[in-house]
């Protein structure tokens, strides 16, 4: 019976784990679109739909998306909060007058998945915007 719950209670870990946005990375997130535009507010609800969104890009809809994907060595040891700085710094430069242009109040949210492979590290990422209307 202890087994059973001890494995129950890493699964959910696991699954939260998974499931929440890790706090250094979603700094950088919000950092990076601070940068750019002071007048856009973080929405938790977009943040869980760009989960959704890496898991089924066409389940969600958005009314602007900057995707990012990047590759490092597997013995890379810098924080995770520096890889999604590293992986979007370049994206958000691309979009700097799309992300500017943005109305006040409109809202965002980002999210990740962070693979580990035998050979790499996998960082896929995203960031949603709905504009106010």
């Amino acid at each position: 019976m202890l087994l059973i719950f001890t494995v129950l209670a890493c699964f959910l870990l696991n699954v939260a784990s998974y499931e929440t946005l890790n706090g250094q990375a979603k700094s950088a997130f919000k950092e990076l679109n601070v940068i750019l535009n002071r007048k856009i507010d973080w929405s938790d609800e977009l943040e869980k739909m760009a989960l959704e969104y890496l898991k089924s890009p066409t389940s969600v809809k958005a009314d602007m998306i900057i995707k990012g994907k990047k590759t490092f060595p597997k013995d890379d040891s810098s924080s995770l909060g520096m890889k999604t700085w590293d992986t979007f710094d370049g994206r958000f430069k691309k979009n700097e007058k799309k992300v500017r242009n943005l109305p006040e109040g409109s809202k965002y949210g980002c999210n990740l998945i962070f693979k580990t492979t035998a050979k790499q590290q996998i960082l896929t990422g995203v960031c949603l915007y709905n504009k106010k209307k």
